[in-house]
């Protein structure tokens, strides 16, 4: 799973920005499967720790290879701290998502993120939005109610968890807007990483020992169980996934940071073949024609805010 953060830099290589950020989306939804395998014998939070931990080696090489230390300087530790807080409950509502829906349900409702974004910026940015862009976050907003299914009379708990990841990651798009300025796309991964770690800990002291763990609540279960040592080849998996985090957005950064945004974010949406591959082969899951509906509404609907606010850039 992934969404870039970073501000667009001035376009040089449309292809190279293109080619960066395909293979960045495709290592990252490995780690989407990898995590979805540990989800039934490790809490989220215990996963998000050490994936943490490990994830520092790959940020460490960008940051010595950026300039050192000097790349961390900040001038907004206020909003670093908020920012870091979005994406540690964005990640973390994501991957209890994903370990109880079908994975491609669950990047789809993920992707509903632009379209919140789009909503509150006139209330957070004071960005102007003309009614074709509210047009399409009510068409696509539409394609995320099919996803999650309201035959069913109820939203499960997936469902929520999910809507509250696009919700979570909308705040660290508009705080990276705000002071993307002024701090380096290595230093906000810094002390993201800082602060995953952090309320990572807590919430294990919290809820590690297992205690609140309910029978007939699974998908519950993988918030609520208590931590395990894990053995060497899971800890392995999790370390894993903090050296494809690290390289994805590296990648994902250098993409933005060489290509024009409006080019290549259409490319992100690329993770949702990967979703659907990786669901077929690993679980056997076949998107519903409702589902496929839903995804064209979301797909659709996110692609044309990107052009409209190109246009609206260029005017």
């Amino acid at each position: 799973m992934s969404s870039s953060t970073d501000q667009a830099a001035p376009p040089s290589s449309p292809v190279r920005g293109i080619i960066f950020l395909v293979i960045a989306v495709s290592i990252l939804s490995v780690q989407d499967v990898i995590i979805r395998f540990l989800s039934g014998d490790y809490p989220v939070h215990e996963i998000v720790f050490f994936r943490a931990f490990a994830s520092l080696v790959p940020v460490a090489v960008i940051i010595f290879l950026e300039g050192g230390v000097a790349v961390l300087k900040t001038r907004r530790k206020g909003l670093q701290i908020v920012r870091g807080v979005f994406a540690f409950s964005a990640y973390t509502f994501f991957y209890l998502g994903i370990a109880s829906l079908p994975l491609a349900t669950a990047i789809t409702i993920f992707f509903a993120a632009p379209l919140i974004v789009t909503a509150l910026s006139v209330p957070v940015l004071k960005e102007h939005v003309g009614i074709h862009r509210w047009m399409a976050v009510l068409v696509g907003f539409a394609g995320v109610v099919l996803m999650t299914e309201p035959q069913s009379g109820t939203l499960s708990w997936g469902s929520l968890f999910s809507l509250s990841s696009a919700f979570c990651y909308s705040g660290v798009i508009l705080t990276t807007r705000l002071m993307g300025n002024t701090e380096s796309s290595s230093g906000m991964s810094f002390y993201t990483i800082l602060v995953y770690i952090v309320l990572s800990a807590i919430i294990g002291l919290m809820l590690g020992d297992g205690s609140y763990l309910v029978a007939g609540q699974s998908d519950l279960d993988f918030l609520l169980r208590p931590w395990v040592m894990p053995s060497m080849q899971d800890f392995g998996l999790i370390a894993a996934c903090g050296l494809i985090w690290g390289t994805g957005f590296y990648l994902l950064s250098h993409a933005y940071m060489t290509t024009s945004a409006v080019v290549i974010t259409p490319f992100e949406y690329a993770s949702l073949p990967w979703a659907v591959a990786w669901g077929y082969i690993f679980w056997q899951e076949i998107p519903t024609a409702m589902a496929v509906v839903g995804v064209s509404l979301i797909v659709g609907a996110g692609i044309y805010i990107v052009r409209r606010e190109a246009r609206a850039q260029k005017a």
